[in-house]
């Protein structure tokens, strides 16, 4: 694992670079044959900041991990796109997340061809794969989340020493029984 921060103090807010995160479960799954893309959620305490995610270049940055020749990145979208290929296991995935200095107006496009990162993190995690749609299935067949769910992608910030609770409730495939 690699990181890497500069902890001179920026010209736009005096203090230290604050590294990005990503904020991922230990385990994604995917079927054989269901293309996706799995988006990984960043945070940075810098407001402003542009974070990108890509694929380590170097063993200082991936280890003994291989990029899985089936997977590839949108670096601008921090989102692992799987193209439903492969073999039935677990393939280990090595994400480096970057920062790069937001300015007003600027694209993220714009920001990632214009700026060196001023610092990254290295993340690791298991991408399972599982086999494909059985007899009169599709991919799109999967349990779906219903009210009072938050919505997908939504993200909540919790205070350290609260507690919070909220419930999912989930609609399965089959006669439409609810969990």
């Amino acid at each position: 694992m690699s990181y890497h921060m500069d902890l001179s103090p920026r010209s736009d807010t005096s203090y230290p670079n604050s590294s990005p995160a990503l904020i991922y479960q230990p385990y994604a799954f995917v079927r054989i044959g269901c293309p996706e893309a799995i988006r990984i959620h960043t945070l940075d305490q810098d407001v402003g900041d542009v974070v990108t995610c890509r694929f380590g270049n170097t063993e200082i940055e991936n280890g003994d991990i291989q990029i899985y020749s089936h997977l590839s990145m949108n670096e601008e979208e921090c989102e692992l796109v799987y193209n439903g290929g492969g073999s039935v296991g677990e393939v280990a995935v090595s994400i480096i997340a970057e920062d790069r200095k937001g300015t007003a107006g600027m694209s993220k496009l714009k920001a990632v061809k214009s700026q060196q990162p001023m610092s990254h993190s290295s993340h690791q995690f298991i991408l399972k794969i599982s086999n494909g749609p059985q007899q009169q299935s599709t991919c799109n067949d999967r349990p779906t989340f219903i009210d009072p769910t938050p919505p997908d992608q939504h993200l909540l910030r919790v205070a350290g020493g609260t507690t919070y609770n909220k419930t999912i409730s989930i609609q399965g495939l089959q006669g439409g029984r609810q969990v």
